[in-house]
């Protein structure tokens, strides 16, 4: 019987302090995928979330893309907390107090509400590019499962 290949993409952010710091999460020992590796924040794209990616047979599937910088902007948020996100009416970077963010992860991470509409409530939008991050910060992994 032939191998079978499974092939995702992840979609990551990253994250550069002024120092020139590096996030990097570590992945707990039991994860189903990577486990105990250290990866940058990311993860697969959701139509819920993130909106409709091209097909897979589609060339577009693989340009850069509005649905792959939300995915890579949720993840982040999911997984780190990190919000990079701006007001939606002065273009600042967006300020919520740490309970009302654990609050905004748990409800994202499990489906209750999409990122977007989350941020709305606060006053915000996610930052798909406009200043506080480049495209260049956006990485796309092509991973082969086995």
């Amino acid at each position: 019987m032939p191998d079978l290949y499974l092939r995702i993409y992840i979609h990551s952010v990253l994250l550069i302090s002024p120092t020139n710091q590096i996030l990097l999460l570590h992945r707990v020992r039991t994860s189903s995928a990577f486990p105990s590796a250290h990866v940058f924040p990311g993860g697969n794209c959701d139509e819920f979330h993130d909106g409709a990616i091209p097909p897979p047979d589609s060339p577009e599937r693989h340009v850069d893309g509005e649905a792959y910088r939300r995915a890579a902007i949720r993840e982040t948020f999911e997984e780190s907390g990190i919000l990079l996100a701006k007001n939606a009416g002065f273009g600042r970077l967006i300020e919520v107090e740490d309970a009302e963010r654990e609050e905004g992860r748990k409800l994202v991470h499990t489906g209750k509400v999409t990122l977007e509409k989350w941020l709305a409530g606060k006053g915000g939008r996610a930052d798909t590019g406009e200043c506080s991050f480049k495209p260049l910060s956006l990485l796309q992994w092509l991973v082969t499962l086995r």
